[in-house]
C-alpha cells in the first residue's frame, strides 16, 4: 500500500485485535510466542513505525528527556557541556526521545517542566553542593541523573576526575616542577571539589606544596588575576581546572611576555579543540565529554523504565602531552 500501514491493517492481517498488536509493540502482555513473531515481523517489513503522541497517551509518557544546562559566563563557552549535551542526544535519539533545554537559572522553566508533566525524566550536567534541583525533581516522582555529583537524589555519572588531575600533577612533578598552582572554578561544584583533591593528592605524594589555590574563578578577568596573583607567589607551573580558565591563562601569559614553557608552563585538567590548538599548545587531560552524556541518558533511560541504573564513574582517559610543559615521558 502506499499510504503508512497502522496498527490495525497488523491486527487485521495477523487475526488479533488492535490492543494486542499494541501490547507487542510495547513489550507487554502475554501473547504466545507464534503471535508475537508474526506482529513483530509485519511491524519490521512495512517499517511500521507507532505515533509518538499515541503511544505516549497510552503509556504517559511524553518521550522527552529534560536536560538542565548552565547559564554561568563561563560555561557559555565550555565545551564540555556542548560534548555532554551531544552525547545526551544521541542516546535520546537512539531511544526514540527528544531533548528539552532547560536553563538552571530560571527556576520558573523547571517549575513548568515539571508541573505540566513536559518530560519523562530529567539530566543536571552540572553536580552543584547545595543546589535544590534534584529534591525538587525526585520529589515529584519524575527519575533524575546528575553529571557529576555524589548526592542521594538519583542516580550519577562521573569521570574519575580525581584520578585524572592526581594523574596529571604525579607527572608533572616527575618531571622536576616543585612549584605549582592550582587554578578552579567554584568550589561548590563537585568537579571542582575532586580535581583538587587530585592535586592536593600528588602534591602530599610528591612533597611539594600544595598551598597557591586560586579558586572561584568565573570569568577571563578573574582568570587574569588569578594567573597573576600565582606568579608573584612564586609559581611557575599553572594548572588550570577547565579550559575556559586555561585559555585566558594562556592568553595573559601572552600579553604579559612570559615565556612559555621557558620560563613558565602550563597545563589544563581538561583537553578541548582550544588546548590543541593553542600556541603553544597545552598538555593536558583527555576525557569523552559525549561518552559520559551518553551514559547520563542511558541510565536515565533505565530509570523511566522502572529499571534500576547504578551510579558510574568512567575511569578512560589520557594524558596528552604537548609544548606547555616540558618535555617529559607519562
Amino acid at each position: 500500500m502506499a499510504r503508512g500501514h497502522t496498527i490495525e491493517d497488523i491486527a487485521r492481517e495477523v487475526g488479533v485485535s488492535k490492543s494486542t498488536v499494541s501490547r507487542v509493540i510495547a513489550g507487554k502482555g502475554r501473547q504466545s510466542e507464534e503471535t508475537k513473531k508474526r506482529i513483530l515481523e509485519l511491524v519490521d517489513r512495512y517499517g511500521f513505525r507507532p505515533n509518538a503522541l499515541a503511544q505516549g497517551l497510552a503509556s504517559s509518557r511524553t518521550f522527552n528527556i529534560g536536560v538542565i544546562i548552565p547559564d554561568d559566563e563561563r560555561s557559555r563557552e565550555f565545551s564540555f557541556f556542548r560534548e555532554c549535551i551531544f552525547g545526551i542526544c544521541d542516546a535520546a535519539g537512539r531511544a526514540g526521545c527528544d531533548v528539552l533545554m532547560i536553563i538552571d537559572s530560571d527556576p520558573g522553566q523547571l517549575r513548568r517542566v515539571l508541573e505540566n508533566r513536559k518530560v519523562d525524566g530529567i539530566i543536571a550536567t552540572r553536580g552543584e553542593e547545595g543546589s535544590g534541583i534534584p529534591a525538587a525533581v525526585t520529589g515529584r516522582g519524575v527519575p533524575f541523573v546528575t553529571v557529576g555529583g555524589r548526592g542521594e537524589d538519583g542516580a550519577f555519572v562521573d569521570n574519575d576526575n580525581r584520578s585524572a588531575a592526581r594523574a596529571l600533577v604525579s607527572a608533572l612533578i616527575r618531571s622536576g616542577e616543585t612549584e605549582l598552582a592550582v587554578l578552579g572554578g567554584d568550589p561548590g561544584h563537585h568537579v571542582t571539589r575532586e580535581r583538587l583533591r587530585g592535586f592536593e593528592d600528588a602534591c602530599a605524594g610528591g612533597n611539594v606544596s600544595s598551598e597557591r589555590r586560586y579558586l572561584r574563578i568565573r570569568d577571563r578577568a578573574g582568570a587574569e588575576e588569578a594567573a597573576d596573583a600565582a606568579l608573584r607567589a612564586g609559581a611557575r607551573c599553572l594548572v588550570c581546572m577547565d579550559d575556559d580558565i586555561c585559555a585566558a591563562v594562556m592568553a595573559r601569559l601572552s600579553e604579559t611576555g612570559a615565556a612559555v614553557p621557558g620560563e613558565v608552563r602550563a597545563a589544563c585538567m581538561y583537553d578541548s579543540v582550544l588546548m590543541r590548538r593553542m600556541t603553544p599548545s597545552v598538555t593536558a587531560v583527555r576525557f569523552d565529554a559525549r561518552a559520559l552524556g551518553s551514559a547520563a541518558c542511558e541510565a536515565l533511560l533505565k530509570l523511566i523504565a522502572g529499571e534500576s541504573a547504578q551510579s558510574r564513574i568512567l575511569g578512560d582517559f589520557t594524558l596528552e602531552l604537548r609544548e606547555s610543559t616540558r618535555k617529559f615521558s607519562f
